[in-house]
């Protein structure tokens, strides 16, 4: 009876582990795509994203600075391939063009890698479409048949609509 009772406390624990919803194993596998110049932007504000364990692939968080018609841009923390990018981080994403890749997406409870965190980003993103916000300039990593570049999405350099988990630049007028 010892022997019965034993297994089936086991078994219990075991189907626990296997329901667990924050557990690693748990975790979500999204695809990241990186478009023609080698660029894309990623933001996850409630879950840490494992990077591909590709080479070619890396992620940074970046400061910038607006001279004329050309945003400069400094990298100031380089997440490389099989990184995690911690919850809340805004990157530019860098890898093979026109290339998508797989990451893993976990719960903030999930990941036991946790990475400390950029230095100083002025990167910003949402978990849904919303309008961008803050005070200074605002631009979109996009492509207007110049090649893939951050660029001003209204004439005033104002906020515009973001898609959900996309990264937008902010330039403090300071740093024009």
């Amino acid at each position: 009876m010892r022997n019965k009772f034993t297994l089936a406390i086991a078994l219990s624990i075991i189907a626990a582990l296997l329901s667990c919803g924050t557990c690693k194993d748990e975790a979500t596998q999204i695809e990241l795509q990186v478009y023609g110049d080698g660029f894309s932007t990623m933001y996850y504000g409630k879950q840490d994203v494992k990077l591909p364990d590709d080479l070619d692939f890396k992620a940074a968080a970046i400061t910038a600075r607006a001279d004329s018609d050309k945003v400069r841009l400094f990298y100031t923390k380089m997440f490389v391939a099989g990184a995690v990018v911690p919850h809340g981080t805004a990157v530019l994403l860098i890898g093979k063009p026109d290339t998508t890749y797989t990451a893993t997406l976990y719960s903030e409870e999930a990941s036991d890698e946790v990475p400390e965190e950029p230095i100083y980003n002025m990167l910003h993103g949402y978990d849904e479409k919303h309008m961008t916000e803050g005070e200074g300039t605002f631009y979109k990593l996009t492509d207007i048949g110049n090649g893939q570049h951050f660029y001003k999405m209204n004439k005033e350099g104002g906020p515009f609509e973001i898609s959900a988990h996309k990264a937008y630049l902010v330039i403090p007028d300071k740093n024009k």
